[in-house]
């Protein structure tokens, strides 16, 4: 056996654990806020009362599906005073922004607060108003005056993102800490020998933060070209219409390591027009796959979405999908 040097791990009695536990309970009867709420009431109930610290979640996705932009309306819920101002902790969120850079991430906060369509702001042939500049500045002062979110911009490779995360911890040591990453497969290469390998040991990276450090991890996956056959779209086999764990790229350890597992799934894209066995339009249907809850059951939650203006609504009729096709109020 190599040469290694080796640490004792924590110990923790059972009566601290129960100690633990009874005061989650009592908070729950107390109707505290046990967790991050979103505008979305379907998802918080789901995730029995939003998103919580000490939690690794997976958000995954095909290309251009909306999950960059679900994460970074998720960013701004939880800075919102009217959700999330009476959490008992305070906290500090830091973004791996390694698909874009983060003005780019702000742009598009801009977009999601404004419903002022995102190329516009940058567009000089067809610029915003001078009315829609003001109506932008005065609804952006929140955010503009927002000392929670951090950006990383360029990437590194997984030591880097510990230590980053570590070091930040320091900086806020009174503070819960949010590590987003945004996603896997940009980190770089150090000793990887695959994008699967790179991606499982990513993901234990969410497991190690999210227990030495209490963090609430969410980072984002991406969707393997599987979802694009043509039995997977074909509409007389809409059995095989919604994403599985199977999809996800480097499925074993991000569905095995990750609390939550999230898919975000845009069904028009693929040229499908009526959405599983229900049939469901497909129209402007964002649909959020719950495919995986350590406390909860699986199932979908249909959302509409208009990308362009950066609006993610839950759809009308207030309906979701059961994990058994079944419609549910």
């Amino acid at each position: 056996m190599e040469n290694r040097s080796y640490k004792i791990l924590p110990i923790i009695p059972i009566q601290e654990a129960i100690t633990e536990a009874d005061a989650e309970i009592a908070k729950a009867m107390a109707g505290a806020q046990v967790g991050l709420l979103t505008r979305w009431p379907k998802l918080n109930s789901a995730l029995n009362g939003g998103f919580r610290f000490g939690e690794f979640y997976l958000l995954a996705g095909a290309s251009g599906s909306g999950k960059s932009m679900f994460l970074n309306m998720l960013i701004l819920d939880f800075c919102n005073q009217a959700l999330n101002g009476n959490f008992e902790h305070k906290f500090k969120i830091l973004h791996f922004a390694f698909e874009m850079p983060s003005k780019t991430e702000v742009l598009r906060s801009f977009s999601s607060i404004t419903g002022i369509n995102y190329k516009r702001m940058v567009d000089p042939s067809n610029p915003i108003t001078r009315e829609e500049q003001l109506l932008l500045e005065h609804q952006t002062r929140a955010l503009r005056d927002n000392d929670i979110i951090h950006y990383v911009e360029h990437t590194g490779r997984v030591g880097d993102i510990v230590e980053t995360a570590k070091a930040f911890q320091e900086m806020w040591p009174d503070h819960k800490l949010i590590i987003s990453l945004d996603h896997t497969i940009l980190a770089d290469y150090d000793d990887e020998q695959s994008e699967v390998q790179l991606v499982s040991n990513l993901t234990k990276v969410g497991i190690v933060l999210r227990k030495e450090i209490g963090a609430m991890m969410i980072f984002i996956g991406q969707l393997n070209d599987k979802i694009e056959d043509p039995d997977r779209r074909d509409p007389n086999k809409p059995q095989f219409h919604f994403p599985t764990k199977r999809d996800i790229h480097g499925s074993k350890s991000a569905y095995r390591d990750a609390d939550c597992v999230l898919v975000v799934h845009a069904p028009e894209q693929l040229g499908i027009e009526n959405y599983g066995k229900l049939g469901y339009p497909t129209k402007g249907l964002l649909a959020l796959h719950l495919l995986k809850l350590r406390n909860g059951t699986p199932g979908v939650i249909r959302l509409k979405h208009d990308l362009s203006r950066g609006a993610i609504e839950e759809w009308k009729d207030g309906s979701s999908i059961t994990s058994n096709g079944v419609t549910a109020k």
